[in-house]
């Protein structure tokens, strides 16, 4: 992701949850993911980097940060878990994720390192879904949830000769005291990065 992206997403990020009233800033928690390492899709080359330079500036606003690169399914799973449990109600959520990301239908996915491109069903058995997650923070009842997606690149599967999935994700929102933020539009994509030159 470019640099101007991520600063243009932690500025509204920031902004947002500055207009909350102190009485509401009871804890303030971040998940951080980002996956490189893809073992059958392409790897990327910044996520990594970029969920530790977000980690920093969320450090520096007040949060408890947790940061995870190159997960597989399991480990994502036990992530939102963990960070699940340690969220009260009232509390401030961020979940930033970077890495691949695939639209089945109507569904976003984000892909573990491990994801094998077989078939859709696989995928969607194999990859964690965005809707899920934003499900389980619901749950503990926080006063805001943000959930910044840098997933929106192009179709990692493409190129196995199987069509799994369609170009970028789709437009989800969340509920109710949830904001979700994009990388890119509906069906667009973000780069990873723009030459082998890039830093």
């Amino acid at each position: 992701m470019l640099k101007s992206l991520r600063n243009f997403l932690l500025l509204i990020s920031i902004g947002v949850l500055s207009l909350l009233p102190p009485a509401a800033l009871a804890a303030r928690h971040a998940l951080l993911i980002g996956n490189d390492s893809y073992q059958e899709v392409p790897a990327l080359r910044n996520a990594r980097a970029d969920a530790e330079a977000m980690a920093m500036a969320l450090q520096k606003a007040g949060y408890t940060v947790t940061v995870m690169k190159d997960r597989n399914l399991k480990e994502m799973k036990d992530d939102v878990r963990n960070f699940k449990a340690h969220i009260k109600g009232g509390d401030e959520v961020i979940f930033f994720y970077s890495g691949h990301g695939v639209q089945i239908e109507a569904m976003n996915y984000l892909l573990p390192v491990d994801v094998r491109a077989e078939s859709e069903d696989q995928v969607r058995d194999d990859a964690l879904a965005l809707s899920n997650v934003l499900e389980d923070l619901r749950e503990q009842k926080p006063a805001l949830t943000m959930a910044v997606i840098d997933a929106c690149r192009d179709n990692p599967f493409k190129g196995t000769g199987r069509a799994i999935g369609g170009r970028g994700l789709t437009g989800v929102g969340g509920a109710n005291g949830q904001m979700v933020i994009y990388s890119a539009g509906e069906g667009q994509q973000a780069l990873d990065r723009l030459s082998d030159g890039d830093p």
